[in-house]
């Protein structure tokens, strides 16, 4: 039975909006390595779109899933986008976030969700700047954050939730698509 730190941080100012990033961690998580890791991702995200990262937020138990407290942290400035043009409100970019961790015989593989994002193509996939974007923000971010950072598998019926440590990130090299009960 551990605790996971919850990092919730809250997209806004666009159609479709507000949005959430979940991470988690083992250990209690400095927002601003998580601040920083959006702040690098802000060349890729409109100019109206920002990012909201709250002081204090939630603590879960790893094995049910149940909250079991809160912790608190400095507060870290928000993040505006700086991309600029236009752009399609629900769609944007994707991060894999792997692991090496196995649950019922499937990889644990976590996602982040940039959406919107601020492509600038016209072929209908990301630019392999867009992709560096991400892939250096991704890469520092996982050298602040060593194995604190971790992907949380839900429980189940039949299974406790797990976590494991992430391992490395990769840009997906497509536009993914924002879709929820709200469409």
């Amino acid at each position: 039975m551990t605790t996971l730190y919850r990092v919730r941080v809250r997209s806004q100012g666009f159609s479709g909006g507000p949005g959430i990033s979940t991470l988690y961690f083992v250990n209690a998580p400095h927002l601003s390595a998580v601040r920083a890791l959006f702040d690098g991702l802000k060349p890729n995200l409109p100019g109206t779109v920002t990012l909201v990262f709250a002081n204090q937020q939630d603590t879960i138990e790893s094995t049910t899933g149940e909250l079991n407290g809160t912790w608190t942290d400095t507060a870290a400035a928000n993040v505006v986008g700086t991309g600029t043009g236009t752009y399609a409100a629900a769609a944007g970019y994707g991060i894999n976030w792997s692991t090496s961790g196995l649950v019922n015989g499937r990889h644990i593989v976590g996602h982040t969700y940039l959406v919107p994002g601020a492509g600038t193509t016209t072929t209908g996939i990301p630019t392999t700047t867009e992709l560096a974007t991400i892939t250096t923000a991704c890469g520092t971010f996982l050298t602040a954050a060593g194995s604190d950072f971790v992907i949380w598998s839900r429980p189940t019926a039949s299974r406790a939730g797990s976590f494991h440590p992430v391992t490395g990130a990769s840009a997906l090299p497509y536009y993914t698509v924002l879709r929820s009960r709200r469409d």
